[in-house]
Order: C-alpha cells, then sequence, then structure tokens
C-alpha cells in the first residue's frame, strides 16, 4: 500500500484477515506496532521504521518462514509477536533488544535461535512449544529472568546453558 508518512498510530487489527503482500511503513512515525496485521497469510515483505521499540503481535499466525530484524536497533520489546507463527524457522533479532515475552510461542518449526548479549528478560512462554534443541543463555551477561513457561512444551530441549547474571527462573519455566 502506499507509503504512509504521517502515521502515528496504527490500531488493532487495522488490517487483520487482508492479503497484503508488501507492507512499507519504513517513513512512518511509529514507535509501536501491536495486532495491525495478524494473520496476514500471504504477506512477502514489511519494512518498519528506524524508530520502532517495541513490536505486539504483529506476525501472529502468519506463514513466515523466515524474518531478518537486524537493523532495527532501536528494538527493544518482542511481545506475542511470532505466536502461532507455525512456519517460521529463521529469526534474526537486533542488537539492544531487551525482552521477548510471548514472542516464540507456539512457533512449531523453531529450532534455533541467537539470542543476543544485550537480552534482560526471557520472559513468560517466550519460546513455548518451539521446536529448540539446546539454549545457550551462557553469553547473556545481561540476562536477569525467565519466565513462567518460558520454555515450556519444547519436547526436544536437551540442553540448557545459564549465564551467572540469573536472577529468577518462574515457574514452569522448562
Amino acid at each position: 500500500f502506499t507509503e504512509l508518512t504521517n502515521l502515528e498510530n496504527l490500531y488493532s487489527q487495522a488490517f487483520q484477515n487482508t492479503n497484503l503482500q508488501e507492507i512499507a511503513l519504513s517513513n512512518t512515525k511509529l514507535s509501536e506496532i501491536n495486532d495491525a496485521f495478524r494473520n496476514v497469510k500471504k504477506r512477502n515483505s514489511i519494512k518498519f521504521p528506524q524508530t520502532i521499540t517495541k513490536l505486539g503481535d504483529v506476525f501472529r499466525g502468519c506463514t513466515l518462514t523466515e524474518i531478518d530484524l537486524s537493523n532495527y536497533t532501536n528494538l527493544k520489546t518482542l511481545e506475542s509477536t511470532f505466536s502461532d507463527s507455525r512456519d517460521l524457522v529463521k529469526v534474526t533479532l537486533p542488537e539492544g533488544l531487551l525482552s521477548i515475552n510471548n514472542a516464540f510461542q507456539g512457533c512449531e518449526k523453531l529450532a534455533t535461535i541467537n539470542l543476543l548479549k544485550s537480552l534482560q528478560t526471557i520472559g513468560n512462554s517466550a519460546f513455548s512449544g518451539t521446536k529448540l534443541q539446546i539454549v545457550d543463555l551462557s553469553g547473556l551477561t545481561e540476562l536477569q529472568g525467565i519466565g513462567s513457561y518460558a520454555f515450556s512444551s519444547c519436547n526436544e530441549l536437551s540442553e540448557i546453558l545459564f549465564p551467572t547474571s540469573l536472577e529468577q527462573i518462574g515457574e514452569y519455566a522448562f
């Protein structure tokens, strides 16, 4: 769709269940995007503004197989961002990301992820229901907490390495 240069707010489910293939938001004034594009099935490309700090459940239920967020260095929070995106196999996260909450819950094909040292919180259900086999958190020197159910139902999980900075692990985390 047409580039929207003055757009400051994009409300809940604004484009839900559409067949948009390209979404260009790179010149908007958005700092947060929540569930505006939920269940958009044929999305091939999406471009966010560099000002983005939080992604809510933007990709929930989408058919993405991979995405690269590494250029969005202002992005601090993923909140249910990829929940139930069952085909997702590869994600590249940006430096500076601080918090992941419910972001990959139900991503049934996600077997590996590279977590960055800036990460402070792995929140509730962050990776539950994924195919992660090894979770190496040992290099995450800022990680303080792992939320409840963060890695629950990861039936193939066989190894976990913790950082010395870790202060709390929630109930049923693994």
